[in-house]
């Protein structure tokens, strides 16, 4: 299935997690962190339903999970990073408002975010898994929210 028609509607993206995600018990930070899981330090409490192949402007998309909140939601999406990407997305979205195209030109960014009406952001970081691959985050929540702050060692 081909998301690049759902990722620039906020409406289609709600209801593809809805049709397609199912809840989950997210595993413990030290779990994620051995596994060097691409979602360590972020929230997430969906996983997909069935095995299906997902892809984002003809790439494969090598992993999907989802965190649902009141009163929104975050897709997170691992991608493999590439410039074509990173184009693809700027002449979707627009240039993110965290960098300048000397930045983008130079690939001199941590994390690019894209702020849409103050009700959806956009955000491509790195994945920090030891691949080339990055994380295309599309949410209704402030980041901050997103960020899971449980301790890595349980007490």
């Amino acid at each position: 299935m081909e998301l690049k028609d759902i990722i620039t509607d906020s409406g289609k993206i709600a209801a593809f997690i809805e049709s397609d995600f199912v809840e989950m018990q997210r595993p413990d930070n030290l779990t994620l962190m051995v596994n060097s899981h691409y979602l360590s330090m972020l929230n997430f409490n969906m996983e997909l339903k069935r095995n299906k192949i997902y892809t984002l402007f003809d790439t494969s998309i090598r992993n999907l999970n989802a965190f649902r909140s009141v009163p929104g939601y975050g897709l997170y999406l691992k991608v493999p990073f590439s410039k074509n990407l990173l184009n693809t997305l700027i002449s979707l979205f627009g240039v993110p408002d965290n960098a300048t195209i000397q930045h983008i030109d130079e690939l001199d960014f941590d994390s690019l975010f894209w702020f849409r009406n103050r009700t959806y952001e956009i955000v491509l970081k790195p994945s920090h898994d030891c691949t080339n691959d990055a994380i295309l985050l599309l949410t209704t929540l402030d980041y901050d929210a997103l960020i899971n702050r449980d301790p890595i060692y349980p007490a």
